[in-house]
């Protein structure tokens, strides 16, 4: 337990970090110029974050669909088969009937 508060500590603090800082250009090293030239504007770091595996997943298609297969094989059937477990093997009847 201490170990899962002290790493929720650390990613709050992260994102308290981030949030306070999200308009300082100096520290996130982008931002839009505005009238007179200088960088302001909030900056996505989503967007950031994600360019380069976009990118990547842009200049290979057969990455892209694999990782989408394994999306859909995860979101689709591993609900299903968590309720299967826990149905056959387990014997608990809880999560089909809040299922139904």
């Amino acid at each position: 337990d201490t170990a899962f508060l002290l790493l929720g500590a650390i990613a709050a603090s992260a994102m308290s970090w981030m949030e306070l800082n999200a308009g300082n250009v100096e520290v996130r090293g982008k931002g839009i110029p505005d009238a007179q030239g200088q960088l302001a504007g909030i900056i996505d770091a989503g967007y950031i974050a994600t360019t380069p595996l976009h990118n990547f997943l842009k200049e290979h298609r057969d990455w892209n669909d694999a990782l989408a297969f394994i999306n859909t094989v995860i979101g689709v059937f591993g609900p299903g088969i968590y309720m299967a477990r826990q149905t056959l093997w387990c014997g608990d009847y809880e999560p089909v009937f809040r299922y139904l």
